[in-house]
């Protein structure tokens, strides 16, 4: 038994907590084994609360673990004249752009030995590249050459093909586009199939700036 201010506390042969007030009076408590059983079912709560404080804390890390951090840049774009352009023989007008219009006929060539615009090389001499881009319909086309020409008149580069069977740029004819005012000739012949109708012939030009 244990005294405390004039009650005394102990336990009975089945366990049981009991406690003697001064007068005499006996007050029993619950078991051991229920009291064990109410010290778990407080430890469960004890749990649960700290779970409850663990839990946002785990939901913090998840969304740190998927942040995103952005970053602001810009391109610089200034205007530019390219080195290589094609040029207006009329006039001496430049542009980066250039289309032809021809008349096409059946089993027929026409060759066009000095088209109306020419090739021409401001800056250094480099290299440029010629290829067949695509064509609407090719069915109408026997052949297509086109040869480019020195000032001095003389083959550069030749790009042919029979029907436009090599499309694309890794069909591509190359020369050294020299730096001359004076530009470079761009000489076209064209030969019709058996039966003709109008289709679009696109050509690429590659060069450095």
């Amino acid at each position: 038994m244990k005294k405390d201010k004039g009650m005394l506390h102990g336990f009975d042969k089945d366990g049981k907590s009991i406690t003697i007030l001064s007068d005499g009076t006996i007050i029993k408590d619950t078991s051991i084994k229920s009291m064990v059983g109410t010290s778990k079912h407080r430890f469960s709560k004890r749990k649960l609360i700290a779970l409850a404080i663990m839990l946002p804390l785990l939901i913090v890390g998840i969304a740190q673990a998927t942040a995103y951090l952005y970053y602001t840049w810009n391109l610089t774009l200034t205007a530019s004249t390219p080195t290589i352009q094609f040029l207006c023989w009329a006039n001496g007008t430049k542009q980066n752009t250039l289309s032809l219009a021809y008349n096409i006929y059946a089993s027929m060539t026409v060759q066009d030995l000095n088209s109306t615009w020419g090739i021409n090389n401001v800056g250094t001499p480099r290299t440029a590249y010629i290829w067949f881009a695509s064509v609407t319909n090719s069915t109408p086309i026997s052949n297509v050459t086109i040869n480019i020409l020195s000032p001095a008149n003389a083959s550069l580069a030749v790009l042919q093909t029979n029907g436009i069977t090599n499309i694309g740029e890794a069909s591509a004819q190359s020369w050294t586009c020299a730096a001359d005012a004076t530009g470079e000739t761009i000489a076209i012949y064209i030969t019709g199939a058996s039966d003709v109708s109008n289709t679009v012939v696109n050509l690429g030009l590659k060069t450095i700036p």
